[in-house]
């Protein structure tokens, strides 16, 4: 999960507990998604409306040892 203005992401349990918190440079993480050969880098999208920071607007890469789901495409 992304923490609009909180600087972070979040891995929760089933159970609703937070297991991790990745603390990010920038203060607005809009959206995650998994990738690479084996899914398990996590990248971050943040917003681009905070002025005073240079590392708004931009895409972080994160190796986190754990594989996302597969995402299937859908045709329509």
């Amino acid at each position: 999960m992304a923490f609009y203005k909180g600087g972070c992401v979040a891995r929760f349990t089933p159970s609703g507990s937070v297991d991790r918190v990745i603390d990010l440079p920038a203060e607005k993480p809009l959206s995650l998604c998994f990738g690479g050969t084996q899914r398990s880098d996590l990248y971050v999208v943040t917003g681009t409306s905070d002025t005073r920071n240079d590392e708004t607007g931009s895409v972080y890469r994160i190796p986190v040892g754990v594989r996302g789901t597969k995402v299937v495409v859908a045709r329509i």
